[in-house]
């Protein structure tokens, strides 16, 4: 089941299947190898109701990568600054990373042994 969020392509592996508590146990090692192949995932049920997810490792982080995306994207301030650096590359104020680290290695400001020394 694939979607699709600002240009990024997300989605699990496919449609959940359904499987009891009991039969997961009974199971679990093939769910296991079967989830971390990423060919399903399941959502676990107790007494006919939903009660956990069963999903690859690398689906699990994803879905955290994406919630991460969300919460920053709600972020003003975050907004506000991936606005500006936008605008810094659209007016070509960039630097290489060459420039950057000549920039670094020089202080920006004398050292109090320099300034005394003059």
């Amino acid at each position: 089941m694939e979607r699709a969020f600002g240009g990024f392509k997300f989605g699990l592996s496919s449609t959940p299947k359904e499987i009891t508590a009991t039969d997961a146990a009974n199971h679990f090692g093939a769910l296991l190898d079967e989830v971390a192949k990423k060919a399903s995932h399941y959502v676990i049920t107790r007494l006919g109701r939903p009660k956990a997810v069963m999903l690859s490792i690398d689906e699990y982080r994803e879905i955290l990568e994406i919630l991460e995306t969300l919460e920053e994207l709600q972020d003003q301030e975050y907004m506000a600054g991936i606005r500006e650096a936008r605008e810094d590359i659209a007016l070509g104020r960039t630097m290489t990373l060459e420039e950057l680290e000549e920039k670094l290695a020089r202080p920006a400001v004398p050292t109090r042994e320099k300034a005394h020394a003059s």
